[in-house]
């Protein structure tokens, strides 16, 4: 298992909840950019409001950071293709989270499942249902230019 050095909150007591829940976190702290500055850490998570994804990803990815952002990527395309822009340019890989547990065909394979007729399901190219991300590193993303 990858060590965790931090846990990071505005509110220093959830941080603290965390690091408690979770031992193995080295520490807490209540700004992002404590973490961005340690040279140690190497990639991070970004578990913030979504209007909030663009500015710490972007500074992540500047700090020489690979990122992990949840869903969804940004409040608009524009700032999404920004960040993938950002990511290729620096040779960082920036993976956005994504959870299907809600979406209709999941709900309809676990339904199907409840007798145990389906024992093992996947997504495309092998990924678990339960969930999987887009991979924004390395790799060209497709312009669309009506979503500008």
């Amino acid at each position: 298992m990858l060590p965790l050095k931090y846990a990071c909150d505005i509110l220093p007591e959830k941080a603290e909840a965390l690091k408690e829940k979770f031992p193995k976190i080295e520490m807490t702290t209540a700004d992002y950019k404590t973490v961005l500055a340690d040279n140690e850490v190497e990639a991070v998570w970004v578990l913030t409001p979504n209007h909030a994804h663009y500015t710490i990803t972007m500074d992540a990815l500047r700090a020489g950071k690979h990122v992990m952002c949840e869903k969804p990527i940004t409040v608009n395309y524009k700032l999404s293709l920004e960040m993938a822009d950002e990511a290729n340019r620096l040779g960082k890989i920036l993976n956005i989270g994504v959870c299907n547990r809600y979406h209709k065909s999941v709900e309809l394979l676990r339904e199907m499942n409840k007798p145990r007729r389906v024992y093992h399901t996947s997504v495309g190219d092998g990924r678990k249902e339960a969930g999987y991300g887009y991979h924004f590193g390395k790799r060209k993303i497709p312009r669309h230019a009506d979503r500008a």
